[in-house]
């Protein structure tokens, strides 16, 4: 096979071959490891397949870093954002689990960020569920987790702050009117039905007071 074009995109070296629709995707380390030039013939065999793929993964793997530099990312972040660069399933399986060899992906570390950093943002239970659930972390890694943090106690106290600041644009509003707004809002949160009771009976029963 002869090389009849080279040329840099996004940062790495596509080779076109001659009478093929076949190209590679290479890097710079690998097009000067090779010598690579236009005109060049080549052999297409196991060994250079087993480098293409080598070096396949160390492009995956530049990628992801530059990726979990920017953010903190599931596995499941991730992993959609490497298929979307356009890199095989297996080129990714590769990288990922290098990834969570380093450390540099632990979904453990991410349900723990999650969990206390919407902990006192006064979200309910089922809202840091439904976070954890997009990032594609398995319930089986969060389910306890949320279970204690996340306690009847600590989701009333979220309830009826949610209910203290909504009372301020119900000034005027009969208790009723005040009763049905409240459950609107904490069901609307995500708040279950036993929590929003005892949360909108103890604000109404503080604004009577």
């Amino acid at each position: 096979m002869k090389i009849s074009k080279i040329y840099k995109k996004r940062g790495w070296y596509i080779i076109c071959l001659e009478n093929s629709l076949q190209n590679f995707t290479v890097s710079e380390e690998f097009l000067y490891r090779f010598k690579w030039q236009e005109g060049m013939e080549i052999e297409y065999n196991n060994q250079l397949k087993e480098f293409l793929e080598e070096d396949k993964c160390r492009q995956c793997l530049q990628i992801a870093a530059r990726k979990l530099d920017f953010s903190i990312l599931s596995e499941y972040e991730l992993t959609k954002k490497l298929r979307q660069e356009g890199f095989e399933e297996n080129t990714i399986a590769k990288v990922i689990e290098k990834l969570k060899e380093m450390k540099f992906i632990d979904d453990n570390f991410i349900t723990d960020c999650v969990i206390k950093n919407n902990k006192n943002r006064n979200l309910s239970k089922n809202q840091i569920k439904n976070k954890l659930k997009q990032k594609g972390i398995s319930q089986a890694l969060w389910d306890e987790k949320v279970s204690e943090s996340i306690t009847e106690d600590v989701e009333l106290d979220n309830a009826r702050t949610v209910c203290m600041k909504k009372m301020k644009s119900l000034s005027g509003k009969t208790n009723d009117e005040i009763r049905k707004k409240l459950y609107y809002a904490l069901s609307y949160r995500g708040f279950s039905y036993d929590v929003i009771s005892k949360a909108v009976e103890q604000t109404l029963k503080e604004k009577d007071i």
